[in-house]
């Protein structure tokens, strides 16, 4: 990211499906809110999910500088 806290890249929907099925809660990035978009920036988000139109829950999602080494 930029000393502005700005990212180089984004994440998207399909990168929030992929970290949540590596931490055990198998999703597809099409359960994930679209309406977040891209996220460009660093922080703290709050994001829904959508599994069936009666199963919906949000999940904070964490924005961070990768640590080097």
């Amino acid at each position: 990211s930029t000393e502005t806290g700005h990212l180089y890249g984004s994440v998207t929907p399909a990168d929030i499906a992929e970290a949540m099925s590596a931490v055990g809660t198998e999703i597809d990035k099409s359960e994930v809110e679209q309406s977040i978009g891209h996220i460009k920036e660093l922080g703290d988000y709050e994001v829904k999910i959508t599994l069936h139109p009666e199963v919906v829950f949000s999940v904070k999602i964490v924005v961070a500088e990768q640590e080097e080494g």
